[in-house]
């Protein structure tokens, strides 16, 4: 009896369920969503708007901001908005509530059906 494998990859690290889904779908490593333009600005004291685009390659899209006080425990989030397939939509998200003076680190979280990607931890302070 013959065995044949077809499309082996070999990868020099673990991949991730969202990259298995990914090289299933697309054939590709890569989700054809991203993230982009990403900006901040805190006018008031107590909260701050997020601004970005959603660049959703063929795939609708719902996003959100997750944030917190240090890059690595970003445990609040707030819904962002939904882009529709095969557009680039830019928006802005508000976060209220904040304390003043203090720094904040965030991130822009889209999710499509291809999976999930994140945008680079940045920061703003009040």
């Amino acid at each position: 009896m013959n065995t044949f494998v077809h499309d082996l990859k070999i990868y020099n690290y673990t991949v991730s369920q969202t990259e298995v889904t990914n090289l299933f779908n697309n054939n590709s490593l890569t989700n054809p969503l991203s993230v982009s333009n990403i900006n901040s600005t805190s006018v008031p004291t107590n909260s701050a708007s997020i601004f970005y685009t959603l660049n959703t390659n063929n795939f609708s899209a719902t996003s959100n901001v997750k944030y917190g006080l240090t890059s690595g425990d970003l445990t609040s989030s707030v819904t962002g908005f939904n882009a529709s397939a095969n557009t680039t939509t830019p928006g802005t998200v508000d976060i209220v509530g904040l304390q003043p003076n203090i720094q904040y680190f965030y991130l822009v979280e889209a999710t499509n059906s291809a999976g999930t990607t994140q945008s680079p931890v940045l920061n703003f302070t009040t």
